[in-house]
Formats: C-alpha cells, sequence, structure tokens
C-alpha cells in the first residue's frame, strides 16, 4: 500500500484542495442543470437531465441519491431506475435501484453504491459498497460484481447482445481523481472516506488472484465440454456411417 500512500498524497495536493471546496448544486438550484420537460425534476413523470460543463449535480430518484458529473446526461425511467446516455454518475442506493444503457443494466442492491461512467462505446461500473449484479444486453451472461471491483459493459454485437469484460479490480488512481471532484465536504473527511476504502481494494486485491483461478478453470471446463461434444458428434457420425453401410450391404446381399 506504499505506491497507495504516494498516490494518495499526489493527488490530494493536486485537486482535493480545490474540488472538496467548489460547492455542490442541489434542489432546488438548478442554474447547472437542464431539465426536459421544464421543472420535470419536481414531478414523477420520466426526466432528462443534463449538467453544464464545469459543473456537477447532486439529486435523488426515490430515496436514491445520485451525484451528477460535469456534462452529464441521465433519463429517470423510473423512482427505481435510470438510464446512462453520457458522462458519470454516483449511485448511492436505498434500495433496489437500476442503472441502464444500451449495452445492459446493473442492479444495485440495498444499500449499494456504485459508480458508472460512460466512455464511447461502453459503461464503466465500479461497486463500491455491497453487491452489483451486471447484466449484458439480451444475454444470459450476468456477474456479480464485488465491491472493489470494476467491470465494463461493452459494445453490442450484430445479432444485438451486450458483453462483459472480465472484472478487475477498480482502477484507484483513476478513481480518485474522479472521487475527488464528485466529492463533497471537507478534506479531512474526504481523507478518512479514503482510509475506510483501502480495506475493500486489499481484499478485492485478494479475491482477484481467486477469481481469476475461478474463471480458469471455468474455461477449461467449457472447452472440455465443447471437445466432448465433438467427441460425441464424431461418434454419432460414425455409428451413422456404420448403419447405413451395413443396410447397403443387407440390400446387396438379397
Amino acid at each position: 500500500m506504499i505506491r497507495l500512500a504516494r498516490v494518495l498524497l499526489f493527488v490530494l495536493a493536486s485537486i482535493v484542495e480545490v474540488q472538496v471546496r467548489a460547492a455542490i448544486v442541489m434542489l432546488p438550484n438548478q442554474d447547472v442543470v437542464l431539465q426536459e420537460p421544464a421543472d420535470c425534476l419536481f414531478k414523477e413523470s420520466m426526466c432528462a437531465m443534463k449538467t453544464k460543463p464545469g459543473h456537477k449535480f447532486e439529486t435523488k430518484i426515490g430515496s436514491t441519491s445520485l451525484i451528477l458529473g460535469s456534462d452529464t446526461i441521465i433519463v429517470r425511467t423510473a423512482q427505481d431506475s435510470l438510464l446512462l446516455v453520457q458522462g458519470e454518475v454516483w449511485v448511492k442506493a436505498a434500495g433496489e435501484f437500476h442503472v441502464r444503457s444500451e449495452y445492459g443494466e446493473v442492479k444495485l442492491n440495498e444499500d449499494g453504491e456504485a459508480w458508472f461512467v460512460r466512455g464511447e462505446k461502453r459503461v464503466l461500473v465500479r461497486t463500491l459498497r455491497e453487491g452489483s449484479v451486471v447484466i449484458a444486453r439480451n444475454s444470459q451472461e450476468h456477474m456479480l460484481l464485488l465491491q472493489g471491483f470494476e467491470i465494463a459493459m461493452e459494445g453490442v454485437t450484430a445479432s444485438g447482445h451486450g458483453r462483459l469484460s472480465v472484472p478487475t479490480v477498480i482502477n484507484f488512481r483513476d478513481h480518485l481523481r474522479r472521487w475527488a471532484r464528485l466529492y463533497r465536504g471537507p478534506k479531512k473527511e474526504f481523507v478518512n472516506e479514503l482510509q475506510r476504502f483501502e480495506p475493500v481494494l486489499r481484499e478485492a486485491a485478494i479475491q482477484s488472484s481467486d477469481l481469476h483461478v475461478e474463471m480458469a478453470k471455468r474455461r477449461i471446463a467449457s472447452e472440455q465440454a465443447e471437445l466432448d461434444r465433438q467427441l460425441e458428434e464424431q461418434r454419432r457420425i460414425e455409428r451413422e456411417n456404420a448403419r447405413l453401410r451395413k443396410l447397403f450391404r443387407d440390400r446387396l446381399e438379397r
């Protein structure tokens, strides 16, 4: 964790001092967020929200807290779900909550906490607290993403199916920068939050090696199952050929 401490000191010196003092805009102050339809934040209907560049915005969907990053677009589709169109959003769930995109969806459990970063061809999911279930679009493929891990919901295939990347431990350097930008509160509390998160990353690092071993075993088992299927198909063809040869000989002997 020496490297982690060095990264922490660097980021605290270069980012946090400025970012944690920046005022986060909460309801009813809406001068940094655009809404469609107008004033839909106060209603229960579908609502599209977009933050202006250089600003962040905090709001709620039901009892779930959201912090939207700069130049972010989301659509509130129900009281327990949103659609991420652009940017990044930090979600602190209070009850089951769903975050969707064209690549798939993520189900946060009660008291779950996760971070979503929209890229050009994927959505990066980071689970900070509790577990999240990540489901690829139109696919049976899903993953229970433990806290301290990240995974990407990636491009949709020609058949309309999404894909999931291999889960890895959260990229702490990148996440720390994002966290500092969206965090609200005094610097001391931010440091305390980081200290509480460090054991999560340590545990994730241990689980990661076990996870890769398990995934390797699954891949080997899958390849063996495919080999067994091919061998069985070859035996079936050989049996069918033998049956046809016997039938042909029987007819010739009549």
